[in-house]
């Protein structure tokens, strides 16, 4: 189990065993993947596995079908799909809204 007394250099271990497998895995991999825009404009890419974006590559870890988490900075953020799966809200209260290319929409 994930707790505050787990050491930094564990928590890819410990995300790696929470996370979904299966016919969740591929559930997750549908809502999540594509190009999100977060709270600073900037444009991020989430392919498979990975956050993709400007000066950094991080590991995602599915932990359901609309949660996942990753380990950023020695912190662990979490993240939520809301409903109808547009919107990335994280556990440190900012949220990614999925890309559109040239939509105005924010």
């Amino acid at each position: 189990a994930f707790g505050e007394d787990t050491p930094f250099e564990m928590w890819d271990e410990v995300l790696r065993a929470e996370s979904v497998r299966g016919e969740a895995l591929a559930e997750a991999l549908r809502n999540f993947e594509g190009d999100w825009e977060d709270d600073e404009g900037s444009v991020v890419s989430i392919k498979g596995n990975s956050i993709l974006g400007p000066g950094h590559d991080l590991e995602l870890f599915y932990l359901g079908t609309h949660e996942c988490a990753i380990a950023m900075n020695e912190e662990r953020c979490d993240g939520t799909l809301r409903r109808d799966i547009n919107t990335l809200h994280w556990s440190d209260d900012t949220s990614w809204v999925r890309y559109q290319e040239g939509s105005d929409e924010r």
